[in-house]
């Protein structure tokens, strides 16, 4: 790609989008790119991720523009339809006000329905989290969902001035999308798996005020419904009561809403009058060393999301950090969990199977050569390089 200007758009903030920013940052501050590189994001993104922020302050590559309130406001409101157009229009805007040549949308699901019907002066690559290959299509509401989006597919796939849509971790998603729309444009990324150095002197049980007998059951991230977070609490009503009291369930992470807040906060309350179990949330997104120190410190990190199509950072976090996984033996991240052997797999999102399975995961041991394949897979150059060339 011969480029000018590059624009690399992404007005979300949870999970592993700050990570993604920050490898592209730290790429282009370890090999200078010989363009211009204007970062459009989150309006709370430098507050939250000061690190990041000046990083990219020290390249005279880099600039930085935090979107205004009001435009998250325009894309987290109304249906499906006028949030992808309300997201294109803000992305837009940005890039003619610094006549991107390219355009890098790091989220890209919101605008794939927007693409299907414009066709802007600039090209576009971007990353795709849930395709529909892996999806279920046991009802009429799946069947109609996987159609939905087999359609909106087919329409962006028209589009010429999309050069590349990444698929994380998934060749099979690959090759199916590639043959089905006869194109090239979609390439497997593999998610990356960066090398954290944990907060010094940490200790959880102390900061926690946990006690040092107990198995730390780590579930963090973006918490609610999809993600299997009331399942996770419910599942410590069905370990052993015996061993109940051997556990603590560690939540880290925020919910969508106050309200999802509150709720969450009332499950957790219930849940509390029928274990032994210790259950703590810490509601927030923690700095990235921070969050080091906890996929190091736990023993268990439990991820039973219900999404099939989905992939995850947080297997990479913890597989760096040689922890067991939770998960369902279904989709993506059950596919990658049986084959690399990195924790164990329940048949569904189901507190009775997910209480039953921690304590096979606390006894579960990764091979350390295996998990070390795995790791090396997971090259944060390699990702950040196919990305800005893209």
């Amino acid at each position: 790609m011969e480029d000018n200007m590059i624009l690399v758009f992404d007005p979300q903030l949870t999970g592993h989008h700050s990570e993604y920013i920050g490898h592209l940052v730290e790429h282009i501050y370890q090999r200078p790119q010989g363009m211009k590189v204007t970062f459009v994001v989150h309006p709370e993104f430098a507050s939250r991720f000061p690190d990041i922020r000046h990083k990219a302050k020290r390249s005279p590559e880099i600039e930085w523009i935090g979107l205004h309130q009001e435009e998250i406001s325009k894309i987290t409101q109304g249906n499906m339809a006028s949030r992808s157009n309300a997201e294109f229009r803000i992305m837009d805007k940005y890039a003619t006000t610094f006549q991107a040549d390219h355009v890098i949308a790091l989220y890209f699901n919101t605008i794939q329905l927007a693409l299907s019907y414009q066709r802007p002066r600039y090209s576009i690559s971007g990353i795709l989290f849930l395709q529909f290959f892996r999806m279920e299509r046991g009802n009429l509401k799946d069947k109609l969902k996987y159609y939905r989006k087999y359609l909106t597919t087919w329409l962006y796939t028209k589009n010429k001035r999309l050069t590349k849509v990444f698929i994380l971790n998934d060749d099979q998603t690959v090759d199916f999308l590639n043959t089905t729309f006869r194109t090239s444009i979609f390439e497997m990324l593999s998610d990356p798996i960066p090398n954290l150095k944990p907060l010094e002197g940490f200790d959880i049980y102390s900061h926690y005020k946990i006690p040092p007998t107990r198995k730390i059951l780590l579930h963090i991230g973006s918490l609610g419904d999809r993600k299997g977070t009331y399942e996770t609490l419910a599942s410590t009503r069905y370990i052993d009561k015996e061993a109940q009291a051997d556990y603590t369930l560690l939540l880290v992470g925020k919910v969508r809403s106050k309200a999802e807040s509150v709720k969450l906060n009332e499950a957790i309350s219930a849940c509390q009058k029928e274990t032994d179990c210790q259950i703590i949330w810490d509601e927030q997104f923690v700095s990235n060393d921070m969050m080091k120190s906890l996929f190091d410190r736990c023993d268990v990190v439990l991820m039973p999301y219900k999404n099939p199509e989905a992939s995850s950072g947080i297997l990479g976090h913890a597989a760096n950090s040689g922890k067991p996984v939770v998960t369902v033996d279904k989709g993506l991240l059950g596919h990658i969990v049986k084959r690399e052997g990195l924790g164990v797999l329940v048949n569904n999102v189901d507190p009775v199977e997910l209480g039953a399975a921690i304590p096979r995961a606390v006894r579960f041991r990764p091979s350390r050569e295996r998990l070390g394949e795995f790791v090396k897979k997971g090259s944060q150059e390699v990702f950040a390089d196919l990305l800005m060339t893209s």
